[in-house]
């Protein structure tokens, strides 16, 4: 009678468990779905707010015609006659040195509780072109003419409602004012500034250009010019290098009042050049090289929620092996539905979690749902195991796990080193302390077996 209660007391526990991993499930979901409300929250912002930003340029476009002969023949391939043609090309030239130096001013619009980071940059990009000469421009038919057209240098940004000012050109000694759009059917994001005649052979000019621009999350550029030197400031603390290059190791500094990057690139370094140079739609030049900082949150906390959520069964695991064995060793029951209830407590803590780190920083957050969830269960647990000092008992062991998970979530690089260590110390802890328990007066032959002594030898042979 004692091995089939133990036996319908394990169906049922499994079955709980089972219903406590369709719990954490669905809190997962919720996460997922709070998660796409935030995505939901930022791309509202965007509608009304420039977006992540790449800045492409200064490139030198020159359009030209090629004038060319074209040649009519019959089925056979005789000549019958030459017709004259042309067609429009544009050359892109970039600058032999491009430095920009800007600083970055963070800010936080709230759509409802959700924070949507947008920031304003100011700065100036300034730098050497070697002019080009008719000997550069390509000849795509043979024995043809070119009709070098009138010169515009153009910067491309991913979204043009980032201009906060109309950008000045200073080009040599001449102020230029910035035109809407560009004529170049690949540099079409963007502004242009109508320049002089090229100057005759070849002579070098200078330009300087004050930036005013605006977005959200991120800040890209990418670096055209043959020498790139770029340098950026700002007073977010949390920055993320991303794109392509990474800011030499000398010139980058993070402090809790902001951050100081600098990158150095020459073209050698990067396919930037190429990539623009022989684009021949628009969507491709914003997969160019680039450079990248982008303004993050130090704390996610849906993915922190969600990792924590994956420990949700183990947790409950663990409990429920402890009053498993609590009973055997102590000989007390505790029924199925207060396995539930005690369960239902540890899921309820992944709920809490969430909801509060939206309102809240979440340390706080955690420190608070551990507590509810503590003191809920120690006053539970009072009653059930009929004791203040086993409640304790069990209490201090839930504090220890979510203190372990805290470090766990805090520590991602060793999160699954130490989840595996979690896994193995209390494996081990549960073999130690029933390495002397007879289980076969618990389960009988259930479990095969086991250390059950042969039968004895009669000493006959037959």
């Amino acid at each position: 009678m004692l091995k089939n209660i133990w036996l319908r007391k394990g169906l049922l526990v499994a079955a709980i468990l089972l219903l406590m991993s369709l719990a954490l499930s669905w809190i997962n979901g919720t996460v997922a779905t709070r998660e796409r409300h935030q995505q939901n929250a930022q791309q509202r912002v965007a509608e009304s707010h420039p977006g992540e930003q790449t800045l492409i340029g200064p490139v030198l476009v020159v359009p030209y015609q090629e004038h060319y002969l074209h040649d009519v023949c019959d089925d056979k391939g005789k000549l019958l006659r030459q017709e004259p043609r042309s067609q429009r090309y544009e050359a892109r030239f970039f600058p032999d040195q491009m430095q920009l130096e800007g600083h970055i001013s963070v800010h936080t619009r709230a759509v409802g509780i959700h924070p949507v980071r947008v920031y304003g940059l100011k700065g100036v990009l300034r730098g050497q072109f070697g002019v080009p000469d008719e000997t550069q421009f390509v000849h795509h038919h043979r024995d043809s003419q070119l009709i070098i057209g009138k010169p515009s240098l153009v910067l491309a940004l991913r979204d043009l409602r980032g201009f906060a000012i109309v950008p000045q050109l200073q080009w040599g000694e001449q102020i230029l004012v910035a035109q809407s759009g560009t004529d170049s059917e690949v540099l079409a994001t963007g502004v242009h500034f109508d320049l002089p005649a090229l100057p005759k052979g070849g002579a070098a000019s200078r330009f300087m250009l004050a930036l005013d621009l605006s977005g959200m999350q991120s800040f890209a550029v990418v670096p055209v010019g043959r020498d790139n030197q770029v340098s950026l400031t700002s007073s977010w603390p949390h920055p993320s290098f991303g794109g392509h290059f990474l800011p030499r190791s000398e010139g980058r500094k993070i402090t809790p009042e902001g951050f100081s990057a600098q990158w150095s690139l020459p073209s050698l370094a990067t396919a930037a050049q190429r990539t623009v140079a022989q684009a021949s739609k628009e969507n491709e030049i914003w997969n160019a090289d680039r450079i990248e900082v982008r303004f993050i949150d130090p704390i996610n906390i849906y993915s922190l929620s969600w990792r924590a959520t994956e420990y949700g069964l183990l947790f409950i695991v663990i409990m429920f092996a402890a009053f498993f064995l609590f009973e055997v060793l102590k000989s007390l029951r505790i029924h199925a539905i207060q396995y539930a209830f005690i369960g239902a407590a540890q899921a309820i803590f992944f709920l809490l979690l969430l909801a509060l780190s939206e309102q809240f920083a979440f340390l706080a957050s955690y420190v608070t749902a551990a507590t509810a969830c503590l003191l809920l269960t120690a006053i539970y647990l009072r009653h059930v195991l009929g004791s203040a000092l086993r409640s304790l008992g069990f209490s201090v062991l839930l504090g220890v796990l979510y203190g372990l998970l805290y470090g766990i979530l805090s520590a991602e690089d060793l999160a699954f080193l130490l989840g595996t260590a979690l896994v193995f110390t209390g494996l081990a802890a549960m073999m130690l302390v029933t390495r002397k328990i007879d289980w076969h007066q618990y389960l009988g032959g259930v479990g095969g077996a086991g250390g059950t002594e042969p039968a004895a030898s009669t000493g006959e042979s037959t």
